[in-house]
């Protein structure tokens, strides 16, 4: 389990990051572009990130 930690630490802190804008999103209303376009891009990037060191050899 650790490895897995170790080998995912980056695309695991970008998930963290686009949990923590979405979770913006619901507690405060008036900043939904900005939530949900931050929340998008960590999301994004995260599953980029998992595909390339899927990918990795």
């Amino acid at each position: 389990m650790n490895k897995f930690f170790e080998k995912y630490e980056v695309a695991l802190w970008m998930c963290v990051a686009a949990i923590w804008f979405f979770a913006g999103l619901i507690e405060k209303t008036d900043i939904t572009t900005f939530a949900i376009s931050g929340g998008c891009f960590w999301l994004v990037f995260a599953i980029i990130e998992f595909i390339r060191i899927k990918m990795k050899k």
